[in-house]
C-alpha cells in the first residue's frame, strides 16, 4: 500500500454514504475464506437497513481520510463498548484500522471496561492492540449464523 491518509476526524452523519460504502465492501470482499457468500451477503445487506445510522454512529466515532473520502470508520459507547470498526479493502492492512483503535482505546481511558464483539476479519486487530477473547458468540441474523468474538482490552 503505497497511498497515505490524510487526516484523522470525529464521525458525523454526513459520513453516512461513505461508511456505507465501506461496510457492504468490508463484508463482500474481504477475507474470501472466512464467511460463506450468504453469510458475506446478509452481513453487507445491514448497510441498507433503518438502523445502521444508529449502530454508525454510537456515543462518539472517527473516520479516516484520503483525499476528502472515507477509508474506515469506528464507533464507540461512553460505557467502553467499542460498536464498530471498518477499513475500506482498498486500504486494509496499512495500519488504517490501528490509528482508529488506538485514538479509541486513548478516548475510552477512564472506562471501567474496555470491550468489543469482533468478527474474524477483526479479532487479529484486537488481538495485537491487547484484546483477549473472553467469550464465543453464536447470533443468528435473518437466519444466517455468524459465530462472533467478545473481546476485552487487557493492556493498560
Amino acid at each position: 500500500m503505497t497511498e497515505q491518509v490524510s487526516g484523522v476526524r470525529d464521525l458525523s452523519r454526513e459520513d453516512l454514504a461513505g461508511c456505507q460504502e465501506i461496510y457492504r465492501r468490508a463484508a463482500l470482499e474481504s477475507d474470501p475464506h472466512a464467511y460463506s457468500s450468504k453469510q458475506r451477503e446478509v452481513w453487507a445487506s445491514f448497510a441498507d437497513e433503518e438502523g445502521f445510522s444508529d449502530f454508525m454512529m454510537g456515543d462518539g466515532g472517527l473516520v479516516v481520510e484520503k483525499d476528502g473520502a472515507v477509508c474506515g470508520f469506528s464507533s464507540y459507547e461512553e460505557n467502553g463498548y467499542i460498536r464498530c470498526l471498518y477499513v475500506s479493502p482498498d486500504f486494509q492492512r496499512s495500519g488504517v484500522g490501528g490509528t482508529l483503535l488506538s485514538i479509541m482505546l486513548n478516548r475510552l481511558t477512564g472506562s471501567p471496561r474496555i470491550w468489543t464483539i469482533a468478527s474474524l476479519f477483526s479479532r487479529g486487530l484486537f488481538a495485537r492492540h491487547g484484546f483477549t477473547l473472553t467469550e464465543t458468540e453464536h447470533k443468528v441474523h435473518r437466519g444466517v449464523a455468524f459465530e462472533r468474538y467478545i473481546m476485552d482490552f487487557t493492556s493498560r
